[in-house]
């Protein structure tokens, strides 16, 4: 099997874990415990990201 291939099925073992996750938090969370959660979740994905492009930048002003 190739690197790719092993990544593709990472990948798509990733996604029905999520979609598990999701089933799981439909059928044991009220309407404002999924908001709450969707509105951290964005929160928490967004800073990571910002955080991530920090590194991202200063790596490349400490390689230039």
């Amino acid at each position: 099997m190739t690197k790719v291939r092993a990544l593709q099925g990472l990948r798509k073992d990733l996604r029905n874990l999520d979609e598990e996750f999701e089933r799981i938090l439909d059928e044991n969370l009220t309407v404002v415990q999924k908001a709450n959660y969707v509105i951290f979740s964005v929160d928490f994905y967004k800073g990571l990201w910002e955080n991530l492009n920090k590194a991202r930048l200063m790596r490349n002003k400490r390689n230039s």
